[in-house]
């Protein structure tokens, strides 16, 4: 299977707020997820878009998390597929939300591509530099060892 190129960038020109909002904040999917949102609001707060030299980026009200977002081109009109947001301690990178656009998650049309697991490889990596040891997945606090490739834990 061949995946077609993705680009990571950490803050969206403005013209993307629409579809930030739709993917972070009014996704279909996350309801299945509710409680576990819930909670994680909870802890680190309500999340917001804000904008600085027209760009904009998610920000937690009681946490320092780390953003990523995921287009499907480096072109100026590219379309934003999904986000990741997490925070790396010590030793340890933990990942709050994760959210993607619908069309791009399961049983989606471009299911495929597996954004969310591309998502997730690319914190994995950026922690591996950083030399932390394990990362923890959203919603169940799952945590699993650096060296293991998400793909290979997932299958």
């Amino acid at each position: 299977m061949s995946y077609h190129t993705i680009a990571f960038k950490s803050r969206l020109p403005v013209k993307l707020r629409d579809e930030l909002e739709r993917i972070f904040f009014f996704n279909l999917r996350q309801g299945a997820h509710i409680e576990k949102i819930q909670k994680a609001i909870e802890a680190d707060g309500l999340v917001s878009i804000v904008e600085t030299n027209n760009t904009i980026s998610l920000s937690f009200e009681k946490t320092a998390a780390e953003c990523l977002y995921a287009l499907d081109s480096e072109k100026e009109d590219a379309a934003l597929l999904g986000v990741i947001c997490f925070k790396c301690d010590t030793d340890k990178c933990k990942i709050l939300h994760v959210a993607v656009d619908p069309d791009c998650a399961a049983s989606g049309e471009f299911e495929s591509e597996l954004i969310t697991f591309r998502l997730i490889e690319k914190v994995r990596k950026m922690a591996a530099d950083k030399k932390m040891t394990a990362i923890e997945l959203p919603y169940y606090g799952k945590t699993i060892k650096i060296k293991q490739k998400i793909l290979d834990i997932l299958e």
